[in-house]
This record gives structure tokens, C-alpha cells and sequence, in this order.
């Protein structure tokens, strides 16, 4: 059980986390949250629909980070938009 604990933890922070850290300001913090939200449920759902030799905590942080890239893209083509205007 302690290993879901800290599935769900990383889930939750390394892709927003990262994301702070290395792209301050480019990602809108819907997606943040999103991602906050998605990952570990995404852990918890993978825990039952996954078979047992692959791990629920690579869906929860793949789902994680590709919030993040939605974000990303999303405020990219905002600020463009913006520009063409």
C-alpha cells in the first residue's frame, strides 16, 4: 500500500512541478490542476485496468505530463493568435 502512496504523490507532482521549474509563466494553471487531478486518478484507475506487470504510476505520469504539453501548445497558440491580431 505505502508503494500507492508514493505512486500517487509522484503522479500528482513531477510533471507541474517540472513544468514551474523550467517553464514559468507558458503553461495556464487550468492545466496545472488538470494534471494535479489526472495523474493519480489515472494511478488508481491503471491499478485495476492494467495488467499486473506494468506499473499504474507510468500512466498517471504520462497522463500528467501530456495535460502539460496540452497546456503548453494551448497558450503557444493563444500568444500567436494574440500576435496575428
Amino acid at each position: 500500500m505505502e508503494f500507492y502512496v508514493n505512486g500517487l504523490r509522484g503522479a500528482v507532482a513531477f510533471a507541474p512541478l517540472c513544468c514551474a521549474l523550467f517553464l514559468p509563466g507558458k503553461i495556464h494553471k487550468k492545466f496545472a490542476l488538470g494534471a494535479i487531478i489526472l495523474g493519480p486518478t489515472f494511478v488508481l484507475i491503471g491499478k485495476f485496468i492494467l495488467p499486473s506487470h506494468i506499473d499504474p504510476l507510468f500512466l498517471g505520469v504520462s497522463v500528467s505530463i501530456l495535460v502539460m504539453f496540452l497546456g503548453y501548445f494551448a497558450n503557444k497558440n493563444k500568444s500567436n493568435l494574440d500576435q496575428s491580431q
